[in-house]
């Protein structure tokens, strides 16, 4: 089973859209998708703004969903960790750094990994677990390769809670496309 873990900040708004987003569009005999916050409040419920995008997109278990906290425990099972701003990313290495080369933001990877072929995956085989690490892992190899966007501002998906209406739809809009 390979193991994604998404992580914001409260895990009510951003990780868990894309926690059910991957788990959506993710085989679920091989992979496990879950979510956490860097200060999640336990128990915390997505706000209704959040609920509203999630049902307006067919997802239906954000209002069942309650925040966990991230710890090093999470991360040390996690196979592909999937930050959703550059702070969170640097708050996870620093709180496991053995994590670094599987810990991206999510539009870091998204757009890493449109950069890597099937030889570039088969290159690092020898040296992986599986296929799925493997491709990780020609994912992380990619940094420094690939020319960043403009901004790096760009590799963050903007954190909507308690902001406006229109703010909870730049952060879909930003998140969905890499997710996808």
């Amino acid at each position: 089973m390979f193991r994604v873990l998404t992580v914001c900040t409260g895990n009510i708004c951003r990780s868990p859209l894309a926690e059910s987003l991957l788990r959506e569009d993710l085989p679920a005999e091989h992979f496990t998708v879950s979510s956490a916050g860097i200060m999640a409040v336990p128990n915390g419920q997505v706000p209704k703004p959040q609920v509203r995008i999630g049902v307006a997109m067919g997802i239906k278990d954000l209002p069942l969903h309650r925040a966990q906290m991230l710890t090093e425990g999470k991360l040390g099972v996690s196979d592909l960790v999937l930050a959703l701003s550059r702070g969170h990313r640097k708050r996870i290495v620093r709180m496991d750094p053995q994590v670094v080369r599987r810990t991206f933001t999510l539009r870091e990877f998204a757009h890493l990994a449109s950069h890597v072929t099937p030889a570039d995956v088969e290159g690092c085989i020898p040296e992986s677990a599986s296929t799925l690490h493997a491709a990780v892992e020609a994912v992380a190899r990619m940094r420094g390769m690939v020319p960043p966007p403009q901004s790096h501002e760009d590799f963050d998906v903007v954190d909507p809670f308690r902001q406006s209406r229109a703010i909870y739809k730049l952060s879909r809009d930003q998140l969905v496309p890499a997710a996808e």
